[in-house]
């Protein structure tokens, strides 16, 4: 592909041009090797436009090209100005250009970035700003894609295994509302015209049928039931601590919030942050209100001079063998490589608890939906078979 490029040479004089590379990393790393200080880089091919990127996948692309351009010396202001260019429309995008334009303007990225919180999170800024302070934002950012990927990943595979279970709870529910709303009074008359009562497993039907409420108001207010219910087991100290006691659901929630605090700790690290600031950071990024609220107090042991497992002893349902594995790798200089790799193994248990959820799942929604068919084709055919009794009676 040709790029074009303007900027300075290495007597300070303007340049521009165009340079042949396979892609813009490549185009940036030829320019700066040969002393050019890059000011703008685009494609020379006038393409359409790109379209927008999920924000999740723009936040992966945006720290993996800004790793590498860093690091092939192109300056912030272009390579943040070239990967908004390449990243399409979308909210993602326009901030970038904003970012691009305060750096240009003399801001700090870090900066930059705080004027953007809606797309940068408080935890990534902290993450950003440790690693320009240490000079090593290129492995930040690198270690913050590759944990944004690992989420993703994450995120997505659990999502599609729960399809299936979930569409067959939607059906349940839609024959349930079926039941209540189109069948019942159907029912009601076919036994009152053979003089038969209502039986009592309909009887949960029927009375719904003469509440008050609308059946489909009634059926509202229980799914409004249950999305405060999951906002409650997400969001607060005592729903999280009864989720993650269950045993499937539990377990993932669990392996989840692990595998993004120790993905964002090994960011920390890769940002030589100190320990003390880089776990509350980790914890405040991995979603749990319990852990997040006791980050502070995690951060206090390590400031008085206590190890990682200890520090990591006093949050809830942290589990002990991986506090004691990553105190006996901090003990031998090891700690970055073993978060690494238990941040690998968390992702993997959630994956496996997932599949697990969906083995048992799958079963008892089939289960769940041949009950509901199989009581409504016995309530189709039971006042015959009383009334055939009573005949031959």
């Amino acid at each position: 592909m040709r790029f074009t490029y303007t900027g300075t040479d290495a007597q300070g004089r303007p340049a521009a041009g165009e340079v042949e590379a396979p892609g813009l990393v490549e185009a940036a790393h030829r320019l700066s090797s040969g002393g050019l200080e890059v000011v703008t880089l685009s494609a020379a091919e006038v393409s359409a436009p790109e379209p927008a990127l999920k924000e999740v996948d723009a936040f992966v692309f945006f720290n993996r090209a800004l790793s590498q351009m860093t690091r092939a010396g192109l300056p912030l202001p272009a390579a943040v100005g070239t990967i908004a260019r390449s990243a399409g429309r979308g909210p993602m995008a326009e901030a970038l250009g904003r970012v691009e334009a305060a750096l240009r303007a003399g801001s700090s990225l870090e900066a930059a970035m705080d004027a953007e919180p809606g797309v940068f999170p408080a935890p990534y800024r902290l993450l950003v700003r440790a690693g320009a302070a240490a000079g090593n934002l290129p492995a930040v950012l690198a270690a913050a894609s590759s944990h944004a990927s690992t989420t993703l990943a994450l995120r997505r595979g659990v999502t599609s295994a729960l399809v299936y279970p979930l569409l067959a709870l939607v059906t349940c529910w839609g024959v349930a509302a079926f039941l209540a709303v189109a069948a019942m009074p159907l029912y009601r008359g076919l036994y009152a015209g053979f003089q038969q009562k209502v039986p009592v497993w309909l009887a949960p039907a029927e009375a719904l049928m003469r509440t008050p409420l609308t059946p489909v108001a009634a059926l509202a207010v229980a799914g409004l039931a249950v999305a405060v219910a999951s906002w409650a087991l997400r969001r607060t100290a005592r729903g999280e601590s009864l989720l993650w006691r269950l045993p499937l659901a539990g377990r993932i929630a669990r392996a989840i919030c692990a595998a993004r605090a120790l993905g964002a700790l090994r960011v920390a690290l890769a940002a030589r942050s100190p320990l003390a600031s880089a776990l509350p950071a980790a914890l405040a990024a991995c979603g749990g209100v319990r852990w997040t609220r006791a980050a502070e107090s995690a951060a206090g042991r390590l400031r008085d001079g206590a190890g990682i497992e200890d520090a990591l002893g006093a949050l809830p349902a942290w589990s002990p063998r991986l506090a004691r594995s990553l105190g006996a790798a901090e003990k031998r200089g090891r700690l970055e490589e073993a978060v690494r790799d238990a941040a690998e193994r968390a992702a993997e248990e959630a994956e496996q608890a997932t599949e697990a959820f969906v083995a048992a799942a799958e079963p008892a929604a089939l289960v769940g939906i041949g009950v509901l068919v199989g009581l409504m084709m016995i309530a189709i055919v039971s006042p015959y078979f009383g009334w055939l009794a009573r005949m031959t009676g």
